[in-house]
């Protein structure tokens, strides 16, 4: 009994100043309202009423935080985690608002249902869920309907994860999901069955799925790819593995664009990672480096290390000898080197020669800075995308004072059907424009970023014939025309061939025929000759010598944007 007694005491001291409190509070509260309802200790306050039944709120200590004159209900919202105080939903004739943690009014009441969207990455406050005969939208947190209630439902904070920063919401209709930001503008309707928010190396996409088939649109909504994969994996070193009837190749997402950058003919294919991927091809599994990753090779002399494998006789003519030393060009100044031979189907002879001696006279005679200069050997598409995209980095660091020497040395090809040409990465296919490098969106992209020059050498011609007279382009016995493509801005381009030509092959000197003679000339004035001097050259030698050796016309011509149509014969590289 004593035991009981003194428990009896210590539950009295612990409760009565709380009791007492309340007491209190509610005891005053009954002076100034007409009624006070039941004191809960989770909420910590008091309904409070006036004479026409109208209900407020006030805290445990008393204080107003809803006036008691226009609302009949008032509930507590808290969060479902914490117990934290969120607001208060009120109603009015039967239709909801919501009241902020002030007793502000937000949202005013005229919904069927109200409650707060939390995001549920920093729990912070995104807006409230608003509803109508059984339609769903959202109210921001100022309380402006931003997103209409015409869904069946709104899901809150559905892109918010560790790795994102743009906020929004998926809204469901007819069993599709759509999207709309924080700002309640409509990403992309509800038309597709599924989607994925990601940001991966700096890029921003939503991967969409349809009937089991996937594509990728950007946060504006725009297609960046048909609704037409297998599967797409999460992006990697900037490429994503596809698959398509059965195969496998990778993407890359670039600025809102997206290319096919590795074929999709392989069986199976892991993401990229420190700069490989796992293939598969033919129950054959391999290793594939990452074809955006730039890797750059230098022709040492006689070191022979990291070079690409040439079956055709080394450079050895005069103008691989004795390069002579010119002037360090400025730090702005850069050369990037495609030099594609090994074609599965026709080889380029001595395209490497090409690439490697041209390399040696940047860095030699025309004094570029080893580090500027950029080398690629039986370049990829992805090579060919990487080289570009450095050629238009390289230039937007130097804030348009660069100047920029591109020599390419490999296939071209057309397209029959608009007369149009295309360089051939070696893991292309000239039957298919898909797999090349048009050489109008090569212009467009080279011009996308302002230089103080860019000067363009092509060995190749865009009939679809070899350097040897065969045909590129299996089942067709004539060379194509195609039309010039006219380069923009500040650039000068030169290529070896002009109409239906082929760009022919120098044997003796072990180089195309058009590079010898560029190499020549360079070699005999020490890089100080004009771009109207030099073309005048190259030009003369190798129409003379394509018909001493070859038999057939060889026509070097030049293409200067319109802007530098009265200036490109002054320029020295």
């Amino acid at each position: 009994m004593k035991k009981f007694l003194s428990l009896f005491v210590l539950l009295l001291i612990v409760v009565s100043p709380l009791s007492a409190q309340h007491t209190n509070v509610r005891y005053e509260l009954t002076k100034r309202y007409k009624d006070v309802g039941y004191y809960d200790k989770k909420d910590q306050g008091f309904n409070v009423y006036n004479e026409k039944g109208k209900v407020g709120w006030c805290d445990s200590t008393g204080r107003e935080i809803i006036a008691p004159q226009k609302y009949d209900l008032i509930i507590i919202e808290r969060d479902k985690n914490d117990g934290s105080l969120l607001g208060y939903r009120v109603r009015l004739n039967e239709k909801y608002g919501y009241c902020d943690v002030s007793g502000k009014e937000i949202v005013a009441p005229k919904y069927d249902n109200v409650y707060s969207a939390i995001d549920k990455k920093d729990k912070k406050l995104l807006g409230y869920h608003v509803g109508i005969d059984g339609k769903y939208g959202l109210c921001n947190t100022d309380g402006k309907e931003i997103i209409p209630t015409k869904y069946d439902a709104v899901h809150d904070g559905i892109l918010s994860n560790k790795k994102t920063s743009l906020k929004g919401f998926g809204v469901f209709l007819n069993d599709k999901v759509g999207c709309y930001n924080s700002n309640g503008k409509q990403l992309f309707p509800p038309v597709y069955d599924t989607y994925w928010y990601y940001e991966t190396d700096g890029e921003v996409y939503f991967k969409v799925s349809v009937n089991d088939k996937y594509g990728l649109v950007d946060t504006s909504g725009n297609k960046l790819t048909e609704v037409e994969y297998s599967s797409i994996g999460q992006l990697s070193e900037g490429l994503c593995s596809v698959e398509k009837n059965g195969k496998w190749g990778f993407i890359s997402i670039k600025d809102g664009s997206v290319s096919v950058v590795v074929p999709i003919e392989y069986d199976r294919a892991s993401k990229f990672q420190d700069g490989v991927a796992r293939v598969s091809k033919n129950d054959k599994e391999m290793l594939m480096a990452n074809p955006l990753k730039v890797v750059t090779r230098n022709s040492t002399e006689g070191s022979g290390k990291n070079r690409a494998v040439s079956t055709y006789p080394a450079p050895d003519s005069d103008v691989d000898r004795d390069i002579p030393n010119g002037p360090k060009a400025d730090n702005n100044t850069f050369a990037f080197i495609i030099a594609n031979e090994n074609y599965p189907v026709a080889k380029v002879p001595y395209a490497l020669n090409d690439g490697w001696m041209f390399e040696q006279y940047c860095r030699k005679t025309l004094g570029i800075k080893d580090e500027n200069i950029h080398l690629f050997e039986d370049a990829t598409a992805g090579n060919i995308i990487a080289c570009v995209e450095q050629i238009k980095q390289a230039a937007k660091n130097a804030n348009g004072q660069a100047t920029i020497v591109f020599y390419y040395a490999g296939h071209a090809f057309p397209d029959e059907e608009r007369n149009t040409a295309y360089l051939l990465p070696v893991d292309g296919d000239s039957k298919n424009i898909a797999t090349g490098y048009s050489l109008e969106k090569f212009y467009k992209e080279l011009n996308s970023v302002p230089t103080r020059q860019l000067v363009c050498f092509i060995d190749a011609c865009f009939s679809g014939a070899t350097r040897d007279d065969q045909m590129l382009i299996g089942g067709r016995g004539v060379a194509i025309k195609v039309k010039d493509e006219i380069p923009q801005g500040n650039m000068v381009v030169m290529t070896s061939a002009t109409g239906a030509e082929t760009a022919h092959s120098f044997e003796e000197m072990h180089h195309g025929l058009f590079t010898y003679y560029l190499l020549q000339k360079l070699q005999e004035t020490k890089g100080d000759i004009s771009l109207g001097d030099l073309s005048d050259y190259v030009t003369k030698m190798v129409k003379r010598k394509s018909v001493l050796i070859n038999q057939k016309k060889q026509t070097p011509t030049v293409i200067p944007s319109p802007k530098m149509q009265s200036t490109w014969r002054e320029i020295k590289l």
